[in-house]
């Protein structure tokens, strides 16, 4: 069980990276950050430019690793499937966590198109653009994948260790507290 402790705990940690740098990458291009601190975005638009894509590299990196489903690296398929052997475990968790799996795919899908033909590799079919339009992925599924992964990483928790983790955010806060401070210099 600890090896698995461990996988799970390596886990939590990219579904937290993914979480934390989906926060800033999500107010830096919202459209109240934009309108209410467009001078200072202007100010450092260098900085700018290269955050928003090294936020969404950041994010998206992450939740590919958790769900890739290589035999030969820690990932959340595999450690469901080691978690199934186990017979000690409640089958209707476990069940649970396989369903949700399934449900997480097409967006995982979406996100393995961003990673395989733009941020791991660079596709020599397709440009970044086109790439993009065939990952067809939104801000809004990217949200709700995050959201998901981070339960789906607590129910994995909670079956291991009998709790639930808790996910550190406010990293978008923080940003617009930074914001705010460039604000008035």
């Amino acid at each position: 069980m600890e090896k698995l402790n461990n996988e799970a705990t390596l886990l939590k940690r990219d579904g937290v990276e993914a979480s934390l740098n989906f926060e800033v990458w999500r107010v830096i291009r919202d459209p109240d950050t934009l309108k209410f601190h467009s001078e200072t975005l202007n100010q450092h638009s260098a900085y700018f430019q290269v955050a928003v894509n090294a936020h969404f590299v950041a994010m998206i990196l992450p939740l590919y690793r958790i769900f890739e489903r290589r035999e030969n690296s820690i990932n959340l398929p595999q450690l469901i499937k080691k978690l199934r052997s186990n017979s000690t475990l409640e089958e209707d968790a476990l069940t649970y966590l396989e369903q949700k799996l399934d449900e997480l795919k097409p967006t995982w899908v979406k996100i393995a198109v961003l990673r395989n033909e733009v941020f791991g590799h660079r596709s020599s079919k397709y440009d970044v653009s086109e790439s993009f339009a065939r990952a067809k992925i939104s801000s809004d599924d990217l949200e709700i994948f995050v959201g998901d992964t981070l339960g789906l990483l607590n129910e994995v928790d909670r079956l291991l260790n009998e709790k639930y983790f808790l996910c550190k955010t406010g990293a978008g806060e923080d940003l617009l507290s930074i914001l705010r401070v460039l604000s008035i210099k």
